[in-house]
């Protein structure tokens, strides 16, 4: 099995007694990982999988992904506003427009 570009594995860790684990010292130097930083925890009960994430990533992935549904939402909102016949909106091929539907 081939791995994907910029994929690695920094090694195993164990559990600690109050549920604490120790990241790699080479992943948190990959990662920029500093005491204090915080960490996002996501997972997948079913499949067993975890992720780990630096929370400032998160809210970036966040931003970026609303930003983009904004702008989805206003070609939407500007396709729904626009008037029979206007370019952006000329169905009139459509079966509905020909009375048809």
């Amino acid at each position: 099995m081939v791995r994907p570009p910029n994929q690695k594995y920094y090694g195993s860790t164990v559990t600690g007694g109050k549920g604490q684990i120790v990241i790699p010292a080479e992943a948190r130097k990959a990662f920029h990982l500093s005491p204090g930083d915080k960490v996002m925890v996501f997972g997948n009960e079913y499949h067993g999988r975890m992720i780990i994430m630096r929370a400032d990533v998160v809210a970036e992935y966040v931003s970026r992904g609303l930003s983009e549904f904004g702008e989805l939402a206003r070609m939407l909102n500007d396709e729904a506003a626009a008037t029979p016949g206007d370019a952006a909106s000329d169905s009139s091929d459509s079966p509905v427009a020909k009375g048809e539907g």
